[in-house]
């Protein structure tokens, strides 16, 4: 059985293979009445060579119990046993924008909830997981990680790093076999590992190629991993950094995980800007009105610390011009700072540069 899923521009495959859910197929946009027994057989992968005839496959929660030989997506116990889950499946729902599945392991009495839907217009997919424990014992759960596969042929991950003043810089790596891992313990959201990297064609570049781009929505310590194995296999993971002992389910007690946002873009990554923006303004940032933002025009760039009042007022002539609608003063204005030698301000005005306050670039 196949459950398909589609944006505008994109297509996900998901296949019930020996009862356990796995995503079979993540690119451009299939049509609806393709055949899923041909599609079935067309995404099977190549048997590794000197490997046994029937490879494993990667499915939506893989475990230690999957013979994958990769990293799994959970790490538990409950008191030192069962740590493998078996999942079995429980039951399924899905529509044209959606696919939920349940996942129960019997021994420990852990349930998966995961849900998977997509943002049509935008072509944006977000996974949402939650773990119950259905068990009559604790179960400690040190990583849960949302798991997707990439296709084998993506041998560049770029990440983004930065520090301040020097923030958002790619760094493209080619996967290897074996782990590229990503980990913040900042316990925020910082510059040095954004929670989000590119996954993509050697030649992908601002205009072209294929790629998969993904964000973790979680502001506090993660990890990211890109995982290539030589049967075949490549799978990006995705979560929340547990300390030790942080996670522990009591009885009844349920995790909901940090939900993961991707998009699949064929023209470079212009595409997948094209893709998340929207999806951003639309399904994540709520504005307190449908009122267009204003255009403005900010005195940094234009004139840095030289807060000339000629200058300044000559700016905002050229910005009422070109139709800017809000004017922005910027670093420069308080006392004392000249430079970015000096500290940053306190809200007074520097009256040696401003003799008669803003009042007269409020006027202009």
């Amino acid at each position: 059985m196949m459950h398909a899923i589609h944006s505008k521009q994109s297509s996900i495959i998901i296949a019930e293979h020996e009862t356990l859910p796995r995503i079979v197929y993540v690119g451009k946009r299939l049509t609806s009445d393709i055949d899923p027994s041909m599609l079935s057989v067309a995404l099977q992968s190549a048997v590794p060579q000197g490997g046994i005839d029937e490879s494993a496959q990667l499915t939506i929660v893989p475990s230690y119990s999957e013979p994958t030989f990769m990293n799994p997506a959970i790490k538990m116990h409950s008191e030192g046993l069962r740590w493998a889950p078996q999942w079995q499946l429980q039951e399924n729902e899905a529509s044209d924008t959606h696919v939920l599945y349940r996942l129960s392991d019997t021994k420990s009495g852990l349930m998966v909830a995961w849900r998977l839907e997509v943002d049509s217009d935008t072509n944006v997919f977000f996974l949402n997981i939650c773990l119950e424990n259905k068990g009559a014992k604790a179960i400690t759960i040190d990583q849960f990680l949302s798991t997707l596969p990439v296709p084998y042929t993506f041998n560049n991950v770029t990440s983004f790093t930065g520090r301040w003043i020097h923030e958002f810089q790619p760094q493209h790596q080619p996967t290897i076999f074996g782990s590229l891992e990503f980990t913040n313990l900042r316990g925020r959201s910082s510059h040095d590992h954004f929670p989000g990297l590119v996954v993509s064609e050697s030649n992908v570049d601002s205009n072209d190629g294929e790629c998969l781009a993904f964000h973790l929505g979680w502001s506090g310590n993660h990890i990211q991993r890109v995982e290539k194995s030589q049967n075949g296999l490549c799978q990006y993971q995705a979560g929340i950094a547990f300390m030790p002992g942080e996670m522990i389910l009591l009885p009844g007690e349920s995790f909901q995980a940090a939900p993961l946002y991707f998009t699949h873009s064929r023209s470079g990554f212009a595409g997948i800007g094209e893709n998340f923006q929207p999806f951003v303004r639309n399904r994540i940032i709520k504005f307190p009105s449908a009122m267009e933002r204003p255009v403005h025009i900010n005195t940094w760039e234009a004139l840095y610390f030289n807060h000339d009042q000629t200058e300044l007022d000559s700016l905002a002539v050229a910005a009422e011009a070109v139709g800017a609608e809000r004017y922005v003063l910027d670093d420069g204005w308080f006392l004392g700072r000249r430079d970015d030698t000096a500290g940053l301000g306190d809200w007074v005005i520097d009256e040696t540069v401003y003799p008669n306050g803003l009042h007269p670039l409020k006027a202009t």
